[in-house]
């Protein structure tokens, strides 16, 4: 029994990592398309 929580916990942990990486990819693509945008903002502007 308490195999299969330490078992659990790890594998929740190892969720929580995953989703820590997959969301600070999201957030720094999401990042680079705003300054992409904002690149294309300043040429109109010029």
């Amino acid at each position: 029994m308490g195999f299969s929580v330490v078992n659990m916990g790890d594998f929740l942990r190892h969720r929580a990592s995953g989703n820590v990486e997959y969301l600070s990819a999201i957030l720094s693509l999401i990042r680079t398309q705003l300054t992409v945008n904002s690149e294309q903002h300043y040429i109109y502007l010029l």
